[in-house]
């Protein structure tokens, strides 16, 4: 019989397929004694067998007994035991009267006496092996680590060429790494300084190298076969005990490692401790190793002397509840595909983000790329969680139209699935409904307990009390949309394999296997094993007649059905493809590529329309297309990228642009809208670009944007405005201003974390010289006077009587200051005073000199200036 056919489990199955099944050949048994016999006499000259004497025996025996009759007839020798022969315990003759019990036998140890030497010692050796092999894992990940190092990108600190390790570090690396392919979590902690300036932090990080863990499970399990080969236990229970302790011992060598091993750093104030010790690799080791090594040596107690590997996986496989063998054929097929899919994805996002030398580091990710790869193409879900938010990320909100290939493959998966395992079931009529949920319930609670523990990654971190956590993983209510396709998979195995068989026998059997096909049509399918052959024989399966094949119009009308139902999945798969591309036009970077379009293009209107700009609408008149079309200069080289990874019904993005040569940085928030046709995504920017410029005046003065004059407002010399405007470089016009001007020809509008703008007014020429005729007006009135303190001067003469009249003249003239804001004046000047002193009845001539200074404030109304002159301390 073939080898197909044994895995079909087409073979009858014996009770040496059991795992405890295998017994030792029994030894010949002796003719049983009839009861009544007389033994027969000895041979001629040769003496009875004297029997043994119970001491007390024969005080036991009464006086009165009749002594045995030697009328009785001999037995045959042939029928007197030998002193080898076995007596069954219920033959056992009771002990006579009077005599001493035999001891009850010893107590207590009998269920340790299969532990021997060898057992111990090749748990001693299964505990090496399974250690070994996660080293072994932990040397190969570092050296495809530093083999990619020069594509990975560097940091702040320096890229991974410039680390520098001695024995100790790569030690502990190794070990942490070893403890990480059984699930062990590697955590740091660091302390620097002491006292008020302390810091410390600490981080961890978990992730299953599933690759690797399934490499080192594997040799764990090789090692339990050849000893469940050569050293057996009796009973499951030993076989548990013993892959229980080899487990356990594994996770406690590991954790000692870690922590002999831990990388240390002890350098002044600086102290860092990295380690990979905790309950995590302890735990997940009793529990990995200890299955494999369980599952081990049950497979090398099935195996019968003398049969191969093969042989005895499709015993062990064979021995599994058809519904176990079912949902393993199912992960099998479909880890197969989605590792294949999930590694071009892989290896094509790695080679594009870090290089050629990365790929080998793609491909040690090939396993936990398979379930997430299974998942988004039976359109589940991935739950992507960054400080703060939580993305759910599916095909249908993917940018990606290619991602769309994994659906077609589930589909592809499911239909070979439900013939292949259809194919190895006994025929039926219809369909069992009342056996659909195994299936659904096996996939589901795997997918819960397997998906919610091996596949993700978790990081997470913390100092000074803040702590964030980043980690990826299979969405909650992904199982249940597994579960869903299982149960299509189970209706499918009922249905399909008939279908199949009638219209393509022939391509049935090169998709399932000849021989599976050929004992499905004879009816023995699946009839004789397990669980099969109880429902079998219950009555669960009643007798099909063989399928003929499909006569040409069944044929014909089975292939337009499945045409129409195929050409429906196309079509299904080709809307999700368009609504895909549709949907990656319709992005929030796409709703923030537009806007920033717009704004660049000097359409300030349309940019209004795509986001309210939020501003009263008196302020609006600075969003207006003349005014950007006065800028000088727009927004070039516009960039969005979105924060995060995506997802959800909100995103953050990051803008960029440059404007005047200088790269400028914005932040936009998105929010989802209500979808178009039901899956047409919508998005809108709830923030606009809209920079609320505040401008900050030295001087006074007029000045305008684009015609729209800017709203100043003055107070000692000093003025303030705040004007809502999109970014750019404006030219600024002074028109209309006669007494300032702006030393600033344009004002720059950078972006909303840049608002601040300072402008500068100085006055003109004709401001001094109006001020300079005021000041030459007053000072002429003065000069006019003849008084020795003439009223609102700024000089005067000492004179002896206060009528004595002076004929004033200067001395040049005065200079005139103005200060940069064009607000206050100073003059300063020379004046002599001629007269004739009379000194009681005495004159002379007499002539003083008075340097004179004063100052005023500078009022400007409309064209009209005027100069305060403050004469208080004159």
């Amino acid at each position: 019989m073939s080898d197909q056919s044994r895995m079909d489990g087409n073979e009858p199955e014996g009770p040496a397929a059991t795992a405890d099944a295998v017994v030792p050949p029994a030894p010949a048994e002796e003719p049983a004694a009839v009861s009544g016999a007389v033994p027969p006499a000895p041979p001629a000259g040769a003496v009875p067998p004297v029997p043994p004497v119970v001491p007390g025996a024969e005080s036991a025996v009464p006086a009165s007994a009749p002594a045995p009759s030697s009328a009785l007839p001999v037995p045959d020798a042939a029928q007197i035991p030998g002193p080898t022969a076995q007596v069954p315990a219920s033959d056992t003759v009771p002990p006579l009267p009077g005599s001493i019990p035999p001891a009850p036998p010893r107590q207590g140890s009998t269920w340790l006496k299969p532990f021997t030497q060898p057992v111990l010692l090749g748990a001693l050796s299964h505990v090496g092996i399974a250690v070994g092999a996660a080293v072994v894992g932990a040397i190969l990940l570092v050296f495809l680590v530093l083999s990619s190092a020069s594509d990975l990108p560097s940091t702040p600190i320096g890229s991974i060429d410039d680390v520098r390790v001695d024995f100790g570090v790569l030690a502990g690396l190794l070990f942490a790494l070893a403890a990480v392919v059984y699930g062990g979590e590697i955590n740091g902690t660091m302390d620097a300084g002491g006292g008020l300036f302390s810091i410390g932090g600490s981080a961890s990080i978990w992730v299953f190298p599933l690759t690797l863990t399934l490499a080192a499970l594997v040799a764990v399990f090789w090692w339990g076969v050849r000893q469940g080969r050569t050293h057996r236990l009796p009973t499951w229970q030993h076989r548990a005990a013993y892959s229980a302790v080899v487990g356990l011992a594994t996770g406690l060598v590991l954790l000692i490692l870690t922590l002999v091993f831990a990388i240390r750093v002890d350098e002044s104030s600086v102290h860092v401790l990295v380690t990979a010790a905790g309950y995590r690799v302890v735990l997940f080791s009793l529990v990995l190793v200890g299955i494999a090594t369980h599952l081990g040596r049950w497979a090398g107690s099935v195996a019968q002397p003398g049969e191969n590997w093969f042989r005895s996986g499709i015993r062990l496989f064979r021995a599994l509840p058809r519904v176990a063998r079912e949902a393993l054929a199912y992960a099998a097929f479909g880890g197969a595909l989605f590792a294949v899919l999930g590694a071009v994805f892989g290896v094509i996002g790695s080679w594009q983000t870090l290089g050629v030398g990365s790929i080998a580091l793609g491909l040690l990710g090939l396993l936990n790329m398979a379930p997430l790869a299974a998942v988004l193409g039976h359109l589940g879900g991935l739950t992507a969680t960054v400080p703060g938010v939580e993305s759910t990320f599916t095909v249908f909100k993917t940018d990606d139209p290619l991602l769309w290939i994994a659906v077609l493959a589930a589909v592809l998966l499911s239909i070979f699935v439900a013939l292949w395992i259809g194919i190895r079931r006994p025929r039926r009529n219809g369909i069992d409904w009342a056996s659909t949920w195994r299936l659904p319930l096996v996939v589901l609670l795997g997918w819960f307990v397997v998906g919610s523990v091996f596949f993700g990654l978790g990081v997470s971190a913390g100092a000074r009390g803040a702590a964030f956590s980043v980690g990826i993983g299979i969405a909650l209510w992904s199982p249940f949309v597994m579960a869903v396709w299982a149960f299509a998979v189970e209706v499918g195995a009922q249905t399909l394999p008939a279908l199949a068989y009638g219209s393509a026998p022939q391509l049935l059997g090169a998709l399932t296997g000849h021989s599976a096909v050929a004992a499905w049509a004879a009816g023995t399918s699946g009839t004789t094993v397990g669980a099969d052959a109880a429902d079998h024989s219950a009555g669960a399966v009643v007798a099909v007649p063989e399928p003929k094949p499909l006569s040409p119009a069944a044929k014909r009308g089975l292939l337009i059905g499945l045409s129409a139902v195929g050409g429906v999945a196309v079509l299904a798969i080709a809307a999700g493809i368009a609504v895909s591309v549709l949907n990656s036009s319709r992005t929030p970077e796409a709703v923030a590529q537009q806007y920033l379009d717009a704004i660049a293009a000097g359409h300030a209107e349309a940019a209004n329309a795509l986001v309210d700009p939020n501003v009263p609408t008196a302020q609006r008149a600075f969003l207006t297309d003349a005014v950007m079309k006065s800028a000088s200069d727009r927004i070039t080289d516009v960039s969005v990228e979105r924060e995060g990874t995506g997802g959800g019904d909100s995103a953050s993005l990051i803008v960029t642009y440059r404007l005047d040569g200088v790269k400028q940085t914005a932040h936009l928030n998105a929010s989802k809208g209500d979808p178009e046709f039901v899956v047409l995504d919508t998005w809108k920017l709830d923030d606009s670009l809209v920079v609320p410029v505040d401008i900050q005046i030295d001087g006074q003065g007029k000045a305008s944007v684009g015609g729209v004059e800017l709203p100043f407002e003055f107070e000692n010399g000093y003025g303030q405005a705040t004007v809502p405007m999109y970014p750019g470089v404006y030219e600024l016009s002074t028109e209309g201003s006669k007494y300032f001007a702006l030393e600033q020809k344009a004002l720059k509008v950078g972006s909303p974390d840049d608002s601040f703008q300072d402008l500068s007014f100085a006055p003109t020429d004709a401001l001094k010289e109006a001020v300079t005729k005021q000041v030459n007006d007053l000072v002429d009135t003065c000069l006019a006077s003849t008084a020795a303190d003439p009223d609102g001067c700024p000089f005067h003469a000492y004179t002896f009587n206060d009528d004595t009249k002076v004929t004033w003249t200067k001395q040049g003239e005065p200079t005139v200051e103005i200060d940069d804001r064009g607000t206050q004046v100073a003059v300063e000047g020379t004046v002599v005073g001629s007269y004739t002193e009379d000194f009681f009845g005495t004159t002379r001539e007499q002539s003083d000199e008075d340097d004179y200074s004063m100052y005023g404030d500078i009022v400007i109304d409309g064209d009209t200036v005027k100069v305060a002159f403050d004469d208080s301390w004159w």
